[in-house]
C-alpha cells in the first residue's frame, strides 16, 4: 500500500525514473493517516452539524448563525488535527535519519512561510472569529432581549 502511494506520488510529480525510499514512503504514510483523521473529523462535525440543524426545531428558513459558525470552526479544528497528528509522525520519522536531507537543521514555519504570512493568517482568522462572535451575540441580543424585557415588565405589572 505504502509502496503504492509512493509511485504515485512520484509518478505525479514527474519522476517515473525514479524509485522509491523508505524516506517517502514514511511521510506519505504520515500524511494519509493525518488526512484520515482530518476526513474522520470531517465527516463528524457534519453529522453533528445536520443533527443539530435538524434537532433546532421551530420553522425557519435556514440554520441560524451560531449553527454555521459551529460548523465552519469544527471543520477548521479537523483539519487542524490532522496536521497535529501528521507533525509528531513526521518528527519520529525525522529522528531516525541518520543524516538530514533537506536542511542541515529543522527550521520553523515562519521561516519557510515568511513572517508576513504568518501575520496575515493570524490577522485574518482572529479578525474573522472575532466578528462571527459579535455577530452571533447581536443575534441573541436580538432574539432574546425583548422576551427579557416583556418577561421582566410582566413582573412589575403582577406586583
Amino acid at each position: 500500500m505504502e509502496e503504492a502511494r509512493a509511485r504515485r506520488w512520484l509518478d505525479r510529480h514527474g519522476a517515473t525514473d525514479r524509485p522509491t525510499t523508505p524516506l517517502l514512503r514514511a511521510r506519505l504514510a504520515a500524511r494519509h493517516r493525518g488526512e484520515m483523521l482530518s476526513g474522520v473529523l470531517i465527516g463528524a462535525a457534519t453529522v453533528v452539524y445536520v443533527g443539530a440543524v435538524a434537532l433546532s426545531g421551530g420553522p425557519r428558513l435556514g440554520p441560524s448563525l451560531s449553527q454555521v459558525t459551529f460548523f465552519y470552526v469544527a471543520m477548521a479544528l479537523a483539519a487542524i488535527a490532522g496536521l497535529w497528528l501528521q507533525s509528531p509522525n513526521e518528527r519520529r520519522t525525522g529522528r531516525a535519519l541518520t543524516r538530514r536531507v533537506a536542511h542541515a537543521q529543522a527550521v520553523r514555519v515562519r521561516t519557510v512561510v515568511g513572517r508576513w504570512f504568518v501575520v496575515a493568517t493570524t490577522v485574518t482568522v482572529g479578525a474573522s472569529l472575532l466578528a462571527a462572535a459579535a455577530w452571533s451575540l447581536a443575534n441573541w441580543a436580538a432574539t432574546h432581549a425583548p422576551a427579557a424585557h416583556q418577561v421582566a415588565f410582566s413582573g412589575e405589572a403582577a406586583a
